[in-house]
């Protein structure tokens, strides 16, 4: 029998409570420091950059090693289908109308169980970008890079943590690592039909999707050819679309591996 779950995660009332040694004073101190500084960065507005390097400060953005980071990278995608206080026994989905449920689709089962980074549909191809977090050590971000075909799927920042510049360098993280695998490719005299690797980032989006839209004109993303089109089609419509963006990347002889 499915477990039942909770509301998705901007439904949320309600977070567990569990039993850990009581923090000492400098610990409460540091955690309240913390606190009031994102908050007043996130809803004052301090300045982009000033929020970015806050940012930068909490957490580390790194390419995931497996199978050691799987489990966090796991437990972080359960809050985008189920909330910061998810069960991670839960199988389907509680909907807003009625309290109906709803068994998980494949593509959310893959997103949840990282399908693509453990090659049970990526052939080895993937690479995983996290974000983690420096005093709890949690996974608070993800983005699944497919190495020989320049495309990124699966960008994804915990609600708790948005607004602070983690979608950005967790962006910048794929494209170094994309850069990265064309420089070592370039390097590796066996490595067959080099010059046909793609040297372009390529993701798809829904044109509704507006704060990740905005994100990826500012990174230098593009809407090229028909998608341009769709694009003001789903403008003047209002209609929900899916569209491609692309970025032109450094030649990877310009990188320093």
């Amino acid at each position: 029998m499915a477990m039942t779950s909770r509301r998705p995660n901007h439904y949320h009332y309600h977070h567990y409570h569990h039993h850990h040694r009581r923090p000492t004073i400098f610990e409460i101190i540091v955690g309240t420091i913390i606190v009031v500084t994102l908050t007043t960065c996130h809803n004052v507005g301090t300045g982009i950059g000033s929020c970015e390097a806050l940012a930068l400060a909490l957490v580390t953005v790194r390419v995931a090693r497996l199978p050691e980071d799987l489990k966090q990278i796991q437990e972080c995608r359960r809050t985008a289908v189920y909330g910061d206080d998810c069960d991670s026994t839960s199988t389907s989905i509680t909907t807003n109308n009625d309290n109906d449920e709803k068994p998980l689709l494949d593509s959310q089962r893959s997103f949840l169980n990282a399908d693509q980074i453990q090659n049970k549909n990526g052939g080895g191809s993937y690479k995983c970008i996290i974000a983690v977090e420096e005093d709890t050590g949690l996974v608070v971000g993800t983005a699944d890079l497919n190495v020989p075909r320049g495309l990124v799927n699966n960008v994804y920042v915990q609600d708790r943590i948005r607004g602070l510049g983690i979608g950005t360098r967790l962006m910048q993280g794929v494209e170094q690592e994309l850069l990265v695998q064309r420089s070592n490719d370039t390097n590796d005299q066996n490595t067959q039909n080099q010059n046909q690797k793609p040297t372009t980032l390529r993701l798809t989006v829904e044109t509704t999707n507006t704060p990740a839209v905005a994100l990826y004109k500012r990174l230098g993303f593009q809407t090229p050819g028909v998608h341009a089109l769709t694009a003001a089609i789903s403008s003047a419509t209002r209609l929900t679309l899916l569209i491609e963006m692309t970025k032109q990347l450094s030649p990877p002889d310009q990188v320093q591996v």
